[in-house]
């Protein structure tokens, strides 16, 4: 008889432990969670939402990680959750899966999920803003007009509804979707430097071409360097009006001269227009023109083909007339030879690369922008109040001054040596990288820059 009670308990013993210890919260070779018996219903809710997610045609990957640590954490859990606000101060538990729970264990309604009209309408939007000058209201306006595809846009009655630069841009929707071969962007400086006289220029492919890039994306960046002009380039603003580097990633990149002002006759008359943009258009290269300006050319460009020679004008302009052969979106920027360093750091990237320089920059004492590298000189008063016994140097008055918003202090900003870019960082303390490995994370490698904003007088 006691035997066999002992016998009984050890058998009950070994299942209800082989029973648990399946249960245990695990990453399975199909990566499925299991539940513990405790919160069984609350781990499977969460393996469910992660299947969910992985077929989902907007698969988000942080989201799958998220249901599966919650479910890891909820599985060591030794009591019942009744609510999700008991899951508060829970690691791997976040806001959003409490909600989750609390609806599930509530037994409330679950939040409506978008209708297939809803998605449609979102997701044709979507595609309609790809295409360049077409803005979200715009293509909120065609679609709720009845324009519920990319297809349907070519009809007279949505095609005259749209911008004169929307219009441009549908002409070239189907070349934009893949990115730029570099021989494309060869054969344009090529067809340049055989047609046109360019003995007082340089003309330089920046971007991700420069950086060694097997396919460059658009637009594509050509950089013009005027050699013979000796025309004063402008300064920046006063030190009291500008604001340091930020310490992150702008979202969206400022084009180079972009925020200097232009009257539309002094853009016309411009040499980028008259001596490069003109007769490119008149030898069939330049097909359709987004943005004129004096320094910086926006629009797009027919690539000329080569077999043993190249097409003739006529070939090329009925190609831009039938849209025969490949169009890409360039950008020209036109610059004198003083400029030409800086505008190869700005234009040749990265980002976080060129923002770097920024930084340095200002930690030197100086100012770099696209038109070169500047320092400040103060007049004598304002010199005497800035200067310390430490660092009598002039380059001490820009961190006092930078972003003040009283100070009145006389100056003016002096050019450096701005032609090379090595000119440029050795003057700011960086060294020379190549341009194939400029990209941050190979500058700092391991190191992970600061989060927090620039200091002012110890960028």
């Amino acid at each position: 008889m006691l035997w066999n009670l002992a016998r009984c308990t050890c058998t009950r013993r070994a299942t209800a432990s082989l029973t648990f210890g399946s249960f245990l919260p695990t990453v399975h070779a199909s990566r499925r969670l299991y539940a513990t018996r405790v919160n069984e219903d609350i781990i499977n809710l969460l393996n469910k939402c992660v299947e969910e997610e992985r077929v989902s045609p907007t698969k988000n990957a942080y989201k799958i990680r998220s249901f599966r640590a919650a479910a890891v954490a909820i599985g060591k859990l030794d009591s019942q959750v009744q609510r999700g606000d008991e899951l508060k101060g829970v690691r791997g538990v976040g806001p959003g899966i409490r909600r989750r729970i609390s609806t599930f264990l509530g037994n409330e309604e679950k939040p409506p999920k978008k209708s297939d009209e809803i998605l449609k309408r979102s997701k044709t939007i979507k595609t309609l803003m790809t295409i360049p000058g077409l803005g979200k209201k715009a293509a909120e306006a065609l679609y709720d007009a009845g324009c519920d595809s990319i297809e349907r846009i070519h009809l007279k009655k949505y095609k005259e509804a749209l911008s004169p630069g929307a219009r441009r841009g549908l002409k070239y929707i189907k070349h934009l979707e893949s990115p730029v071969p570099r021989e494309n962007a060869e054969a344009i400086v090529e067809f340049c430097k055989h047609f046109m006289p360019m003995d007082g220029y340089e003309i330089v492919i920046a971007g991700d071409y420069r950086r060694g890039a097997p396919a460059i994306s658009v637009p594509i960046e050509l950089l013009i360097a005027d050699k013979s002009t000796t025309d004063p380039i402008p300064a920046p603003p006063h030190p009291s009006t500008l604001k340091p580097p930020n310490s992150h990633r702008p979202t969206r990149t400022k084009l180079p001269f972009s925020q200097y002002y232009m009257a539309n006759q002094e853009k016309a008359t411009s040499v980028l227009l008259k001596k490069i943009i003109r007769p490119l258009e008149d030898m069939g290269v330049v097909s359709d023109t987004t943005t004129p300006g004096v320094n910086v050319w926006q629009g797009w460009m027919r690539v000329p083909k080569k077999s043993e020679s190249w097409e003739s004008r006529k070939e090329r302009l009925d190609g831009i007339q039938r849209l025969d052969g490949d169009f890409h979106r360039v950008n020209v920027t036109y610059i004198p030879r003083q400029s030409r360093g800086a505008v190869l750091l700005a234009l040749t990237g990265d980002e976080d690369y060129y923002l770097d320089c920024k930084r340095k920059a200002v930690g030197a004492g100086l100012y770099l922008n696209e038109w070169g590298l500047w320092e400040w000189e103060p007049d004598s008063q304002s010199l005497s109040r800035f200067q310390t016994s430490d660092a009598p140097h002039e380059k001490t008055s820009l961190g006092a001054m930078w972003g003040s918003e009283t100070e009145a202090d006389k100056g003016r900003w002096v050019p450096l040596e701005s032609f090379e870019e090595e000119q440029i960082l050795n003057a700011i303390g960086g060294e020379y990288v190549p341009p194939g490995k400029r990209n941050f994370r190979f500058i700092v490698g391991k190191t992970k820059p600061r989060r927090n904003a620039v200091s002012m007088k110890n960028p």
